[in-house]
């Protein structure tokens, strides 16, 4: 499975590229607005996140 790739010609590319900038706009926002300790926490639990469903998608037991 690759990435989704939106054709240069698509007349929903404008807009979807609007949306992925807000998206990272607020994202940055969000994680400045985090203490130290709930940052360190919730990246720690995403990894373990990520870790299981990547295991999942390859037909790994988990």
């Amino acid at each position: 499975m690759g990435p989704l790739l939106i054709a240069d010609g698509s007349r929903h590319r404008a807009e979807l590229t609007d949306l992925v900038v807000e998206l990272a706009t607020l994202s940055a926002g969000f994680r400045r607005s985090l203490p130290d300790g709930v940052l360190t926490g919730l990246a720690t639990l995403v990894r373990a996140m990520n870790c299981y469903y990547s295991n999942l998608i390859e037909g790994h037991d988990v």
